[in-house]
């Protein structure tokens, strides 16, 4: 009798008698522990409606993340399809430096800055994108009343932590420890991603709960 074993690189088989084995040895763990490599980038580009600017920029948001487990294997969380609105703690926040000195170096034009903003359409605070040269605040209903068109890239970043869902975790997965220890993710603490509700209590994210196997299947920035 063979057993499955989700593993963050995929799924595969292993015999009962091995699961078990590796189960008393606790090389088999229900939920992963992992830090964050690089991530998916969503952008497109647009030119501030500030009169008085003007200037193109990149619009962007996180499309997903690229994960590595403290036993050491990749996997990649999806953070949904569509553009997330009225947001308050945004993940784009950890990485914003990160992500703008790419674009600074790539040559796509430069990214936008994510900053505190109030919406008078839905009378939110929330964190908004804003023009990188005047600093125009640039609302989230303007950017969704557009079509647009929309690339991912993958942008690689310093290992970090971030609050991961729960529902997102839960894999059970063969855990060898290959010098980091084995996989023991602390209790979540802080909004945790991917969200599904803005401030307004509206969904912001479209999409499965769950981690994908392997890397980022994106381009670096051009």
């Amino acid at each position: 009798m063979d057993m499955p074993v989700g593993l963050a690189q995929g799924r595969e088989f292993v015999s009962m008698r091995t699961a078990l084995t590796r189960w008393f040895r606790s090389e088999i763990r229900l939920r992963y522990e992992a830090v964050v490599e690089a991530v998916e980038i969503v952008t497109a580009m647009s030119k501030c409606h500030n009169e008085r600017c003007g200037a193109w920029f990149s619009f962007w948001w996180l499309g997903g993340v690229q994960l590595q487990t403290r036993c050491g294997q990749v996997g990649t969380v999806s953070f949904g399809s569509r553009y997330p609105t009225w947001v308050r703690d945004r993940p784009e926040l950890v990485f914003q430096a990160e992500v703008r000195k790419a674009f600074a170096a790539s040559s796509l034009p430069p990214a936008t800055e994510y900053r505190a903003a109030h919406s008078k359409t839905t009378n939110t605070d929330y964190t908004a994108q804003h023009c990188p040269r005047c600093r125009w605040h640039l609302g989230d209903g303007f950017i969704v009343a557009k079509y647009r068109n929309w690339s991912s890239y993958a942008v690689p970043v310093p290992l970090t932590r971030i609050p991961l869902d729960p529902r997102v975790t839960a894999v059970e997965h063969l855990c060898v420890d290959v010098g980091n220890g084995r996989c023991s993710p602390p209790p979540v603490q802080g909004t945790a991603s991917p969200a599904e509700r803005n401030e307004s209590g509206d969904a912001v994210r479209f999409n499965t709960f769950g981690t994908a196997s392997g890397p980022i299947y994106a381009d670096r920035l051009p």
